[in-house]
């Protein structure tokens, strides 16, 4: 047998048009990129609404730093801290808002790091069918944010006031709710193994690399479902952010509850039962505290 270790780089960058939309399950388009080296990267887009997708962010993006910083540095504490932790940036472009008829929209991205180190198991003579037993360790998972606003968007203190940047962050919250990275955690394999027709001597890197990602983008791919009907459930509930919702602090509390989460039909909900029911699971009202009370 053999113990090769190696590092993985899984990236899902996603566009979750949330302002001003009725969020519905999109198109999905992957763009993948092989590295022939001993890391790999991955890339897909998923488009989280109703529109079509966007392979492609426009060529007009302004990206106008000070325009930014001074949005930023006009943000209150409850917005802020999910600046800080959803690592949101912002960005200008009226060509992409025009095409999707948005106001605004958020952009984010799954980011999930990892090393893996495997061995494999020649057959036995009967069969000559052999196994591969990978191991998972130092799995870091993020969400990370862009805002897209129009060029004519003020970056002043009464911004933060706006049902604009509002709801937007209602989404973030949503997508930066700790809850996430608790059911990455769970469901995240710490070992895998293949039964194959295959030699131990024979075994590639490349053929390695895509069994692991095999398994580990249903368990992204999931994670990245459940997001979005939460963000679909806040565009219906909220009338696209001109309607309040009538308890904030139930309506984000029962997003990744064992009901929602058996309403979406999680692939793992069995798996992440145990989690679902400690304390620590349930208790986020810290994380929603502060926009919450923004509110009121």
């Amino acid at each position: 047998m053999r113990n090769l270790p190696n590092n993985w780089k899984q990236a899902t960058s996603g566009r979750a048009f949330g302002q001003r939309s009725t969020l519905s399950s999109g198109d999905t388009a992957f763009f993948v990129s092989l590295a022939l080296t001993r890391s790999l990267m991955i890339v897909f887009f998923c488009c989280l609404g109703c529109c079509q997708l966007a392979a492609h962010p426009s060529d007009e993006i302004l990206n106008d730093d000070s325009f930014s910083g001074k949005l930023v540095d006009a943000a209150p504490p409850a917005f802020r801290r999910l600046i800080d932790q959803g690592m949101v940036s912002f960005a200008r472009d009226d060509a992409a808002l025009a095409k999707h008829g948005k106001r605004a929209l958020t952009e984010f991205h799954i980011e999930t790091n990892y090393e893996y180190s495997y061995r494999t198991f020649p057959g036995n003579r009967l069969d000559q069918a052999g196994a591969i037993e990978v191991s998972l360790k130092n799995v870091d998972f993020r969400v990370s944010h862009r805002v897209v606003l129009p060029t004519d968007f003020q970056a002043d203190p009464s911004a933060w006031n706006g049902i604009v940047l509002i709801h937007e962050f209602d989404h973030v919250a949503i997508s930066t709710d700790p809850r996430i990275g608790m059911l990455a955690n769970q469901i995240y394999p710490r070992r895998m193994r293949l039964s194959a027709q295959l030699d131990a001597v024979q075994v590639t890197e490349k053929e390695i690399q895509l069994f692991i990602k095999r398994e580990t983008d249903q368990r992204v791919d999931e994670i990245r479902r459940i997001i979005q009907g939460n963000y679909d459930a806040l565009d219906s509930s909220t009338r696209d952010g001109y309607q309040a919702l009538d308890d904030r602090a139930a309506f984000f509390q029962s997003l990744y509850s064992q009901e929602n989460l058996a309403k979406h039909d999680f692939l793992y909900l069995s798996k992440s039962s145990s989690l679902i029911k400690q304390s620590k699971y349930r208790d986020v009202s810290k994380h929603y505290a502060l926009i919450i009370d923004t509110m009121k």
